[in-house]
């Protein structure tokens, strides 16, 4: 359903993998999903899943976005460390996110 102005929206799944401009080739997200934290001595990382994925407001189409990442955790796993980040895009001047992600990265070493 269209906001009440009848704006008109990107999809979430549009807004999860856009492409920004700059970085024609690579996806929003993978951008801003680099771990807050220096990592030494990995040999390679794997895509341990997804924890959380919410679409919680509509991004106007033409709008400008920013994201942040935060670490939430990293703990011990038999093959290495298993990091989970939350990223949050907002539109810009709007409070409320457009999209919370939270994932988890293997990364083994």
């Amino acid at each position: 359903m269209p906001p009440s102005d009848s704006t008109t929206t990107t999809h979430g799944a549009i807004s999860k993998s856009s492409k920004p401009q700059e970085k024609p080739n690579s996806s929003l997200l993978p951008i801003i999903s680099v771990p807050p934290v220096s990592l030494t001595g990995i040999s390679g990382a794997v895509n341990y899943g997804a924890e959380g994925l919410r679409f919680l407001s509509p991004v106007p189409a033409g709008s400008t976005v920013h994201a942040r990442g935060r670490l939430l955790s990293a703990t011990a796993h038999k093959m290495g460390t298993l990091i989970t980040t939350e990223d949050a895009v907002h539109v810009i001047d709007v409070e409320k996110p457009a999209l919370l992600y939270k994932m988890q990265v293997l990364y083994m070493g």
